[in-house]
């Protein structure tokens, strides 16, 4: 019979629940199509692949993800490893898990276990159960009065302050405008195109005029006539 193994979430999001490796491709990552999806920010949405051999041990290769995959503080460079019972493996900076081969016994466990940790996360708040105390043996409970509206006490009607509130009193936020440096480089900048559009005007109205004044003339001095 091949060994069973699962993996332990030591640090990061859903930390202490495991995972039951029984496929032959198991996916990781962030996106929530992976067959282990952990949904943390330092995980790339296809990090890592973990495929079982002939053995039945398995092999894990990072897919080229942001922030790497590390076995026992070794960083894979893209071939498959073959992993060891009690190795831990990190994904980015933040998330540990824990390689770790069980029992058969074990393993039933682990997967009603995970079973139950889908199906009511960690996150949710358990309700309390309130029950009401049974009178004394021979003794009626009281009846209970009828409530009225009218037995309710009149309270002045406040909105809630965190959907209708005052709005914080305070400075307005202003967008931050440019700088004064960069105002004067466009200063700079503005006068330097107006001088050039000028000069090239005046340049062009002079030789327009001497051509017209003394165009002649100055062919003729020149030789071209």
């Amino acid at each position: 019979m091949a060994d069973i193994y699962h993996l332990l979430v030591q640090r990061g999001p859903r930390i202490g629940q495991t995972f039951s490796l029984d496929a032959s491709i198991i996916t990781i990552g962030r996106d929530p199509m992976s067959d282990i999806a952990l949904p943390d920010p330092e995980i790339s949405r296809q990090h890592a692949r973990m495929a079982r051999d002939e053995n039945g041990d398995y092999k894990i290769q990072d897919l080229g993800s942001t922030n790497g995959t590390f076995v026992n503080g070794q960083r894979l460079s893209g071939e498959p490893y073959t992993l060891q019972s009690g190795q831990t493996i990190i994904l980015g900076s933040s998330v540990a898990l824990v390689y770790e081969k069980i029992s058969e016994d074990m393993a039933v466990g682990v997967e009603e276990e995970t079973a139950v940790a889908d199906e009511f996360p960690a996150d949710t708040p358990a309700e309390p159960i309130i029950s009401t105390p049974l009178p004394p043996t021979g003794e009626l409970a009281p009846p209970e009065a009828e409530f009225t509206p009218a037995d309710m006490p009149e309270q002045p009607y406040s909105p809630s302050p965190t959907l209708t509130g005052p709005i914080p009193t305070g400075q307005p936020f202003v967008p931050a405008g440019p700088s004064e440096q960069d105002k004067k480089r466009k200063r700079t900048i503005t006068w330097v195109a107006v001088t050039i559009v000028l000069l090239l005007a005046c340049c062009c109205a002079f030789l327009l005029s001497a051509y017209y004044w003394w165009g002649d003339p100055l062919m003729e001095m020149l030789g071209f006539y």
